[in-house]
């Protein structure tokens, strides 16, 4: 896809059983239930954990990271980290029966129980700051060898599952100065990008099996909402199923809080796991593979409503003491919001809203009316491009059109 890549090197795991392990390499039970890990991350170059180091490239322990653990009697047993935050070493703790057999990283309660089918989840929407090199836990791991010895004690090693996009946006020279970096799109149609899958981590050449299910898309969010600045670059991190093939049509959409722009890509290789992927993404005027739009300014309209910018034949604005509007909560994970008007008999109905939504995110909304005509209707994707006074602001870029909506 891009220029350069960066083998993501195995982290080695330390098994510090209290019984020791044979000369011979044998592996036994430990005495008790107590073992503790003391995980290394070897190679500078790795980018393994949830926490970067100030070159962004080292990988470093964070507090309250964990691994889940098999063994022939202890299914998914976690450990935690208890020593070696912000370090390359880092001691783990937790309680299990038998010698270790299998483990991945990070820890999930509803891994399951069967270590030939674990279950996680890679988030499509990964949230980040340009502050910190905080990447979240979104590095999948799955161990490949448990070795040792009484000297050494007995090792985890791990293979990383993903691959991790290093997107650096140059704004100098555009429209993009002095805006606000919301956020990112990563999209490949038709390959599975995030969401669950399962892995047998007892085969060492297992890949991640998102079963059909899997989303064609990552979402950075930038919780700090940097600005861009002519001169400097800003990176942005986001890990995905290594998914994308030779010749596949990448589009990388840069959001801020007035501008869009859309950037076009040819993959030239397939992309692996465990790799890293710079991709340079210049936002100045007359690059060929970028296509740039002005926000309307809808996000100084107050008022609920639909916002059309093409034609304005879909414009509806809710009118005080003469339409009703409504929430009608869906699950606790999202709602609707309803605007309405019995005497003149029509609704606009938009579903589907995440309950808890950030400025920059990609969100999913369904688009329902009656007596109203000329209205984008149906399953729709739209950007949160601004949030306050219990009201979010969606844009949807294919469509021209707005929605203020209560959140």
């Amino acid at each position: 896809m891009e220029k350069s890549m960066k083998k993501l090197v195995y982290i080695t795991v330390v098994l510090a059983i209290l019984s020791g392990c044979s000369k011979d390499e044998k592996r036994e039970a430990p005495l008790d239930n107590t073992i503790s890990l003391a995980g290394i991350i070897a190679d500078p170059l790795s980018t393994t954990k949830s926490n970067l180091g100030q070159d962004g490239l080292s990988a470093l322990w964070s507090t309250n990271d964990s691994i889940g653990v098999f063994s022939a009697n202890t299914k998914n047993a976690k450990f935690t980290l208890s020593a070696g935050n912000g370090t390359q070493s880092g001691t783990f703790s937790g309680n299990i029966s038998g010698a270790p057999l299998y483990a991945y990283y990070p820890y999930d309660p509803d891994a399951g129980e069967d270590p030939k089918s674990v279950t996680s989840y890679l988030d499509e929407v990964q949230e980040q700051s340009s502050l910190d090199n905080e990447i979240g836990k979104f590095d999948f791991k799955a161990s490949y060898s448990i070795l040792g010895n009484s000297g050494d004690n007995c090792r985890i090693y791990f293979r990383t599952l993903m691959s991790l996009m290093s997107i650096t946006i140059d704004p100098t020279g555009s429209s993009f100065v002095n805006d606000k970096l919301l956020g990112l799109v990563i999209r490949v149609n038709g390959r599975e990008l995030a969401g669950e899958f399962t892995i047998d981590i007892t085969d060492i050449s297992a890949k991640p099996n998102f079963a059909g299910y899997g989303l064609d898309y990552v979402n950075i969010v930038m919780k700090n909402q940097p600005v861009l600045t002519s001169g400097t670059t800003i990176k942005c991190r986001a890990f995905m199923n290594a998914a994308i093939k030779a010749g596949d049509a990448v589009t990388i959409d840069v959001i801020t809080d007035k501008h869009f722009a859309r950037v076009n890509i040819t993959a030239s290789k397939d992309i692996v796991g465990g790799y890293r992927y710079n991709i340079p993404v210049v936002l100045a005027s007359g690059e060929g593979n970028v296509q740039t739009l002005t926000l309307p300014a809808f996000y100084n309209e107050t008022v609920y409503g639909s916002y059309d910018y093409d034609d304005g034949s879909a414009n509806l604005k809710y009118r005080p003491y003469i339409d009703q509007w409504a929430i009608v909560v869906e699950d606790d994970d999202a709602s609707s919001f309803r605007i309405q008007n019995r005497a003149e008999k029509w609704v606009l109905n938009i579903a589907d809203i995440p309950v808890h939504m950030l400025c920059g995110q990609l969100v999913q909304i369904r688009v329902d009316t009656y007596g109203l005509f000329n209205f984008n209707v149906g399953e729709q994707e739209a950007i949160v491009i601004a949030k306050a006074n219990k009201k979010a602001w969606l844009y949807n870029f294919e469509k021209h059109n707005a929605y203020i909506v209560y959140n």
